[in-house]
């Protein structure tokens, strides 16, 4: 059911922008002044970008989250793993008799 929402989604972004570009087709340009560079695109090209540039934001922040949180699962693990030892080797002096002191 999620998997079908998403799609649903994506093919109404889609067709949004479709008809943004159909609308849209006058050219824009945005020159970056310090620079003498000038870009200049239709209005749904830079409507396009904006939208890609948001993505690849997002991608890279739901990584950079991942990533802290394999960081956690693993320190876990290795936590996990020091205390199953500490556990069989108390077992394992349980059935030892205690040393005199």
């Amino acid at each position: 059911m999620i998997t079908l929402l998403k799609w649903l989604i994506i093919l109404l972004f889609s067709l949004l922008l479709i008809a943004l570009a159909v609308v849209n087709r006058h050219a824009m340009s945005i020159s970056l002044y310090p620079l003498p560079y000038e870009i200049g695109l239709p209005t749904y090209g830079f409507a396009a970008l904006f939208f890609l540039c948001g993505f690849v934001m997002a991608a890279l922040a739901g990584g950079l989250r991942r990533s802290g949180q394999s960081l956690k699962l693993h320190s876990s693990r290795k936590r996990v793993e020091a205390l199953e030892n500490e556990i069989a080797g108390l077992r394992q002096s349980v059935g030892k008799p205690l040393p005199k002191a």
